[in-house]
């Protein structure tokens, strides 16, 4: 199942569950890799990946309108206390609306009710946008990490 937010007719917010055959998760995953990363993913490396995380209890928050879904934020069940937020992608023809925030404000909530004491994300310290729209929704910077990708290095003969 995939949790679908939106604004309900009282004016609070409402979750229901829809198939996950009624979105394309691959999709926005693949769509976000490409932006933020510059990575082509294979389509149906990332389908196994996105099916396994389900099986493990991951989950997959849409916020939509009426024409249908506005933005997605990957979410992790709690593993000691801690659950772990991301991918949070927006197409380009969305932003603007606050709906990356409203995403991740649900996610890091159904984290919350799923038992985790803290809920973290990794955002790029190069894009003010979204570090400002994490700490808008009270997220805090904790610390700093690098990648570093190794690859085999072939020894010279002596």
């Amino acid at each position: 199942m995939v949790l679908s937010h939106r604004n309900g007719r009282d004016g609070r917010y409402e979750s229901t569950a829809l198939p996950a055959a009624d979105i394309a998760p691959a999709e926005w995953v693949l769509l976000f890799s490409q932006e933020a990363f510059g990575d082509t993913l294979d389509r149906a490396a990332t389908t196994r990946s996105l099916q396994a995380g389900k099986a493990r209890g991951d989950e997959f928050v849409l916020w939509t309108l009426p024409s249908g879904p506005v933005s997605l934020a990957a979410v992790r069940p709690p593993v000691v206390g801690v659950s772990r937020i991301g991918p949070v992608y927006t197409p380009v023809t969305e932003r603007g609306h606050g709906y990356g925030s409203a995403v991740t404000a649900a996610a890091a909530v159904w984290a919350r009710e799923q038992g985790a004491d803290d809920v973290v994300l990794f955002t790029d310290l190069a894009n003010p946008t979204s570090n400002g729209i994490y700490q808008g929704i009270g997220f805090q910077p904790v610390g700093d990490y690098d990648r570093i990708d190794f690859t085999s290095v072939r020894r010279c003969p002596e």
